[in-house]
């Protein structure tokens, strides 16, 4: 055979082994990623039965639907828990901060009060999971990972309007993690301003003094006797998401919603390895804790 014959022969063998040598090298994991942890998992699904005061968790909410879109930052601090077992109730703060943590801007009053903390997820008026979609993951955090954590991905189907069951549905997709403390909920879609929610860390832990001095500004009140009785219920921060309300206590209120120092983010999941698809492909899909 002709030696060029030969060459041509040799490069076509090459370029057919290539790309499949390359896919095999991409798609095996690194020796240095983050592995989770191996402590036992609780057999309780809520990972706020057993949070204790003084727990942080703090996550980035960023807008997915424009090219250059907000990013927020908040922080869920544990303050109190009483009650023992079906009866356990913690007082859960949500403020909203600087990127670092440093600074709190704001209270999110509607993530913010004494909500039932029981072995399962309380559930909003005609809310279910939609079991056929539950998967155990593992999500890695930070870029570069600095973290792997054990998730249950669930979708959470409620009625858009509560007075009307039957109506419109609107789905939320939630990622509970017992390797994170607090709520849990390592990643979120949609949170607040229907934007995605990141978990970025877990390791603050507020003194005991703050968080008794912090929760004055919360009293726990009695469930009312009755719908008509002119109260309303303690709020469940996280199971319905509505929109931000004013900023609450003494803290100042942002003048915009999103953090014009910031960076704008890319596309959803691009910064978090190995995160399935952040988005919802069925229509009326939307936002629990």
């Amino acid at each position: 055979m002709h030696r060029h014959a030969r060459r041509a022969l040799a490069l076509a063998a090459v370029a057919v082994l290539l790309p499949a040598a390359l896919v095999g090298a991409a798609d095996a994991p690194g020796a240095d990623m983050p592995k989770p942890p191996k402590t036992p998992i609780p057999a309780f699904e809520n990972p706020l039965h057993d949070a204790q005061p003084g727990e942080s968790l703090r996550y980035k909410v960023r807008q997915i639907d424009a090219e250059e879109g907000w990013v927020r930052y908040f922080e869920e601090r544990i303050l109190a828990r009483t009650g023992e077992g079906e009866k356990v109730e913690v007082l859960l703060e949500t403020v909203e901060t600087d990127a670092a943590g440093e600074k709190i801007f704001s209270v999110d009053n509607q993530r913010t009060g004494w909500i039932p903390a029981g072995p399962k997820f309380p559930m909003p008026p005609g809310a279910v999971w939609l079991a056929d979609k539950t998967k155990d993951e593992v999500l890695f955090i930070g870029t570069p990972p600095t973290a792997a954590v054990r998730c249950v991905r669930r979708h959470r189907q409620m009625p858009v309007n509560p007075a009307k069951p039957d109506g419109e549905k609107e789905v939320t997709q939630l990622w509970h993690s017992h390797d994170v403390p607090g709520t849990g909920v390592v990643k979120r879609f949609p949170a607040q301003g229907g934007g995605e929610r990141y978990a970025i860390s877990w390791d603050k832990r507020l003194p005991a003094e703050t968080c008794a001095e912090r929760a004055k500004r919360y009293p726990k009140q009695e469930a009312p006797s009755s719908p008509t009785s002119g109260t309303s219920p303690t709020p469940e921060p996280g199971m319905d998401e509505p929109g931000m309300s004013e900023p609450g206590m003494d803290e100042p209120g942002m003048s915009e919603p999103g953090m014009a120092d910031e960076p704008a983010m890319g596309e959803p999941g691009m910064d978090e390895p190995a995160m399935d698809e952040p988005g919802m492909a069925e229509e009326g899909m939307e936002g629990g804790a």
